[in-house]
């Protein structure tokens, strides 16, 4: 059983990560671009691009090491449901994602 602290620590990681991933440069940006440039109706991202710099197209965010960032990503699924994970290496921005990247950014919409 996880302790109190624990518990508390991955929480905070978890909305530290949602927080990276749909704020500037993040998955709604990647979202829009996509949508406008390219026609994309389906955002697949591959897990492996959240480490990676946004120069090569990830989202340069470096504090998690898999399996831990993988349980966070299954948190923000779960309990957030921005995300869906797709499988063990590949994640997608869900309906109430795009519905919330709607409402940050409305110029997006």
């Amino acid at each position: 059983m996880a302790s109190a602290s624990n518990v508390d620590r991955k929480s905070e990681d978890k909305e530290k990560l949602m927080s990276a991933l749909m704020g500037q440069g993040g998955l709604c940006h990647k979202y829009n671009d996509l949508k406008q440039n390219r026609g994309y109706t389906d955002f697949i991202f591959p897990v492996d691009d959240i480490k990676k710099a946004t120069e090569e197209g990830g989202f340069d965010i470096t504090a998690y090491e898999r399996p831990y960032l993988d349980e966070l990503l299954r948190m923000i699924q779960d309990e957030d449901m921005l995300i869906e994970i797709l499988d063990e290496d590949r994640f997608r921005l869900g309906q109430d994602g795009i519905n919330r990247c709607k409402e940050m950014y409305p110029a997006m919409s």
